[in-house]
């Protein structure tokens, strides 16, 4: 299904500041799988795949769950 216009793409790239200035939502995700440390000064630069890494997190799951909000939302809404 292709993305909706303005819906942003979780990457693991990103930072993990980036991903919750971008998704607001992902402070309760990341402190469920442990990454509570958000706004620390590692979140500025760590990426999320470092941060998973570092706290033992599975990042393909977390992706999946992040990007996932995104359309739960919207069956929810429907």
């Amino acid at each position: 299904m292709p993305e909706q216009q303005g819906t942003v793409r979780i990457t693991p790239e990103m930072t993990i500041a980036d991903v919750v200035q971008q998704k607001p939502e992902a402070v309760a995700i990341l402190a469920d799988y442990g990454m509570g440390c958000i706004m620390c000064m590692g979140a500025m630069a760590e990426t999320l795949a470092e941060g998973a890494m570092m706290h033992g997190v599975d990042i393909n799951e977390l992706l999946e769950k992040l990007n996932g909000t995104e359309a739960e939302k919207e069956a929810l809404e429907r």
